[in-house]
């Protein structure tokens, strides 16, 4: 049984920081998706259930004066070493209005096509039976017309979410086949070896803001 894996993240990474707040150790955030992804497919119910393609849905907050795009930078060459393909959406400027009294207006920040990229490549997959079936690690609502569609033009397909930490949505988990929540455990267990080794004997650091 052939599955393909999705992953949304952003999704997944503020999850991760959820994580750290609530205590558990900032490593988690160079997190081993493929291992994560592989420790769940026991929930497919079929012993032959094996990964073949990756992907990994992002944008760089390149709007960011700090270091944060570098550590973002560090841990895809880390992801696509373990098999990972990146889809790269982006940042729009939104002005929005403060709630508050002073209602002030100010530049927001929203990643765009993330969603849209998930939906299209689940479609995809399925339409030209790359896979048996899709795990979507995400738990952003907004994907539910896709999860609904490819169960209707594909029916012998089966569909999976993970749904990272504080991020469970009704409706989507009862739109796929199997639901699956991860845990602050899930992430301690499969973090990437740091260093990362890369191609032609370089490697890949863990960001030391990281390693605290």
């Amino acid at each position: 049984m052939k599955i393909a894996c999705l992953v949304d993240g952003f999704n997944i990474y503020h999850s991760l920081c959820e994580a750290v707040a609530a205590g558990a150790p900032t490593a988690i955030k160079w997190q081993d998706l493929k291992a994560l992804c592989q420790s769940h497919l026991g929930a497919f119910n079929n012993k032959d259930a094996h990964l073949t393609d990756l992907f990994y849905f992002t944008s760089l907050a390149v709007y960011r004066k700090d270091t944060a795009v570098i550590r973002h930078k560090a841990y895809i060459k880390a992801l696509e070493m373990t098999g990972f393909q990146i889809s790269y959406g982006n940042f729009k400027d939104k002005t929005v209005r403060c709630e508050a009294a002073c209602r002030q207006e100010y530049t927001a920040h929203v990643e765009k096509q993330t969603d849209v990229n998930i939906a299209l490549k689940l479609l995809e997959l399925f339409h030209l039976d790359d896979c048996d079936g899709c795990l979507i690690v995400s738990g952003d609502g907004d994907l539910l017309s896709a999860v609904k569609t490819a169960r209707r033009l594909f029916p012998s397909k089966v569909v999976a979410v993970a749904f990272p930490l504080n991020r469970w949505n009704h409706e989507l988990s009862i739109s796929a086949q199997v639901r699956i929540k991860l845990t602050i455990e899930d992430y301690k267990k499969h973090i990437l070896p740091d260093p990362m080794p890369l191609a032609a004997g370089k490697v890949s650091h863990m960001p030391r803001e990281w390693k605290a």
